[in-house]
């Protein structure tokens, strides 16, 4: 039986505020522990392509973006491999800026 999530009480909450181009590190890894993302409100200025990221593989291809709003459905929208950080990858400076429900297990 999967594992039934409380919205609420169970989800960390983690902000968004960068301009490096380059990989960056949205939830950091921990030992043992997959990270799983279940919700993300995203606003990046000027639009550029970003890659969503287990680590150094990538989880998506390119997807060129201004914004971009994952609601709560219960279902996790990406999940690393066991050990690894959720990044997402900017190809140009540009203000990003968001946050992102997630649980780690």
């Amino acid at each position: 039986m999967p594992y039934e999530l409380d919205h609420a009480t169970d989800l960390s909450v983690t902000s968004i505020d960068t301009i490096a181009p380059g990989n960056n590190v949205i939830v950091g890894m921990v030992t043992g522990r997959q990270v799983k993302v279940y919700q993300m409100l995203l606003a990046i200025s000027p639009a550029t392509t970003i890659i969503f990221k287990d680590g150094t593989s990538n989880l998506t291809g390119n997807i060129n973006v201004a914004s971009i709003t994952l609601d709560y459905t219960g279902e996790p929208w990406f999940i690393t491999s066991a050990s690894s950080s959720f990044d997402i990858n900017l190809a140009t400076a540009s203000q990003m800026s968001g946050t992102v429900h997630y649980i780690q297990d």
